[in-house]
C-alpha cells in the first residue's frame, strides 16, 4: 500500500493545497472586489461632485453671458433707437423745407395765376373799351354819312323833315330787374 498509499497522500495535499490557493484566491479576489467597489463609489462620488461643479461653473458661465449679450443687444437697441430717431428727425426736417418750398412754389404760381387773371381781365376790358370807342365812331360816320345823303337827297332846306315826320321811337317798358340764376356764367361774347 506504500505507493497507492503516498500518491493518494500527495495527491490529498495537493487537492487540500489547491482548495486552500483557492480559498485564497476568492477570499483575495472578495476584498479586490470589495475594494473595487469602494474605489469605484469613491470615484464616482468625485466624478459626480466634480460634474456638479462643472454644471454649476457653467450655469454661472451661462448667466454671466447670457446678461452680457442681453447688454450688448440692449446696447445695440438703444443705439439703433438713437440712429432711427435722428433720421427721423432729418427726415421731418427735410419734409418741412419741402412742404414750405411747395407751398411756397404753390403760392407763387397762385400770384402768378391771379396776375395773369387781372392782366386778362384788363385786356379784356382795353378790348372792350376799344371796340366801344370803334362802335361810337362808326356810329358817328354813319350818322355822318346818312346826314349827307339826306342833304343831297332832299336838298338843303328839307334835310330836317324826314326826322320830324318821323314818329318819335317808343321807349320800352322797363321791366323789373330779375335776378340771374346762378348757374349762368359771365357770358361777354354778346357785346
Amino acid at each position: 500500500m506504500g505507493v497507492l498509499t503516498d500518491d493518494m497522500t500527495r495527491l490529498r495535499d495537493e487537492v487540500n493545497a489547491l482548495g486552500n490557493a483557492r480559498r485564497e484566491f476568492v477570499q483575495r479576489s472578495s476584498e479586490d472586489v470589495a475594494s473595487m467597489r469602494t474605489q469605484m463609489r469613491a470615484d464616482n462620488t468625485a466624478r459626480a461632485v466634480n460634474v456638479q461643479e462643472a454644471l454649476a461653473t457653467n450655469e454661472t458661465e451661462r448667466a454671466a453671458e447670457t446678461r452680457r449679450s442681453q447688454n450688448v443687444r440692449m446696447d445695440f437697441l438703444s443705439d439703433l433707437r438713437g440712429r432711427v430717431g435722428e433720421m427721423i428727425m432729418v427726415l421731418r426736417g427735410a419734409h418741412a423745407e419741402r412742404a414750405a418750398a411747395q407751398r411756397e412754389f404753390m403760392c407763387a404760381g397762385e400770384a402768378a395765376r391771379v396776375e395773369e387773371a387781372r392782366q386778362s381781365s384788363s385786356e379784356r376790358a382795353g378790348f372792350v373799351d376799344a371796340i366801344r370807342t370803334v362802335v361810337s365812331r362808326l356810329r358817328g360816320e354813319f350818322a355822318a354819312e346818312m346826314a349827307g345823303a339826306r342833304l343831297a337827297w332832299f336838298g338843303p332846306g328839307t334835310a330836317e323833315e324826314p326826322d320830324a315826320k318821323r314818329p318819335a321811337p317808343v321807349k320800352a317798358k322797363q321791366k323789373p330787374a330779375t335776378k340771374a340764376p346762378d348757374a349762368a356764367p359771365d357770358d361777354l361774347t354778346t357785346i
